[in-house]
């Protein structure tokens, strides 16, 4: 959402675009469904009409670098159809990129130099940093905000690609590196005029320090955004009560809230599509509608269509972990769901070493639980609190993931 249809983050909007406009580049950290994607349109639509030329492109279908390279050439040639120069000077060089990321060998050695004829990486490279130079040309201010969408989902999706073959996770981890590094060389030159803005559904620091590569994204600054406050939530459930001609009343706004808990823009959105919608039609006509009780029947609602809605967060896992891990993250999380008032780390550890055969490395178990927890904490999954239990972030989530999954 963008425009009129964007809701709040003044606060956020102010700082990122203060940051931005001093030349730094963003990595944006929020747990998913936090709004991380909206919230970078509305900047990048906000800066564009300030003279910026801008270009978004999104790599969540992205399985191999070749792929990673022919969606920035169709973004970039998307944009580029629409300058003055399109049939002229640019048109020749995108010619050129795209010549060069078909005839770059990616699979198993990297981003290495080519021989024995063709185009190589050096080629590559330089095209893209000419067109990349052509785009900022065209802005008013001589700046290109260069936005870029699930680069981790990428990453993750090609380093399980290797699978159990360990020569190919070496070679896999090898493209990885070079190509986040690749990335760093960009934001580090100065003679290219580009702010970069990354975000994306999980998070890009923790994927990158599981490879020891966490030096790559060196340069870049970490912003963190969080869900809703109370005041903000509330004001957003007015909003979307209007424009379904819906009157809300204080009461079952704050039954809303406190259902929910944590105030994800798309849960509050999701419960007032099914308090509009309920499934007795008939309610929705009477004068006292709607109510603490209708409030809790919407909830139960998205409950019994939690495949159709919050499936995403269980899918998630298997996008960004090896089976095992997976595995194991749906351990924990299954703990975590029947036990109202949380489990401890310890606890959790214990039962993760308990559950695991005979000759396991116990220690290698202690440790990967905990770097497990440490994941699902950062992308949104648990919290931890005071006295060092974990509990599902949110009750909504732990309700589905209960009904569906214990």
């Amino acid at each position: 959402m963008t425009g009129e249809d964007f809701y709040n983050r003044v606060d956020e909007i102010r700082r990122l675009s203060a940051l931005l406009l001093q030349g730094q580049h963003i990595n944006l950290v929020a747990p998913r469904r936090c709004g991380k994607t909206s919230l970078m349109r509305e900047i990048m639509r906000r800066l564009h009409g300030e003279g910026w030329a801008t270009l978004e492109a999104d790599f969540s279908s992205c399985a191999t670098t070749q792929q990673f390279f022919e969606c920035l050439t169709g973004k970039i040639e998307d944009q580029l159809a629409q300058s003055k120069d399109w049939l002229g000077k640019w048109k020749d060089k995108l010619a050129a990129f795209g010549k060069s990321v078909k005839e770059v060998k990616f699979m198993n050695v990297g981003l290495a130099l080519q021989s024995g004829g063709g185009a190589s990486y050096a080629e590559l490279d330089r095209n893209l940093r000419e067109l990349l130079k052509g785009l900022a040309a065209t802005a008013g201010n001589g700046r290109l905000l260069l936005g870029t969408d699930e680069i981790p989902i990428f990453l993750a999706r090609l380093q399980l690609s290797a699978g159990d073959d360990v020569i190919r996770q070496v070679a896999v981890k090898q493209e990885i590196s070079s190509l986040l590094y690749w990335l760093r060389d960009l934001r580090q030159d100065p003679s290219l005029p580009v702010t970069w803005f990354h975000c994306g559904s999980i998070g890009l620091e923790n994927l990158v320090a599981s490879m020891g590569l966490t030096h790559a994204l060196s340069g870049l600054s970490h912003q963190l955004i969080h869900a809703f406050s109370e005041g903000h939530a509330r004001g957003l459930l007015r909003v979307l009560a209007q424009s379904c001609d819906l009157a809300l009343p204080e009461p079952a706004e704050s039954r809303i809230l406190e259902r929910l808990k944590w105030y994800l823009p798309y849960f509050m959105q999701l419960h007032l599509i099914k308090l509009n919608e309920p499934k007795d039609c008939t309610r929705r006509r009477q004068p006292d509608y709607p109510t603490a009780a209708d409030v809790d029947a919407a909830y139960e609602q998205m409950i019994d269509e939690g495949k159709i809605h919050f499936n995403h967060w269980d899918s998630r896992l298997d996008e960004q972990l090896t089976k095992l891990l997976a595995s194991q993250a749906r351990d924990i999380l299954g703990w975590v769901a029947n036990k109202s008032s949380g489990l401890k780390r310890d606890t959790i550890v214990t039962k993760m070493v308990s559950s695991q055969s005979a000759g396991s490395d116990a220690r290698e178990l202690e440790r990967g639980a905990k770097d497990l927890l440490s994941l699902l904490q950062n992308d949104g999954y648990l919290m931890r609190d005071e006295k060092d239990a974990y509990h599902f972030r949110s009750p909504l989530l732990r309700d589905f993931w209960k009904r569906e999954f214990c």
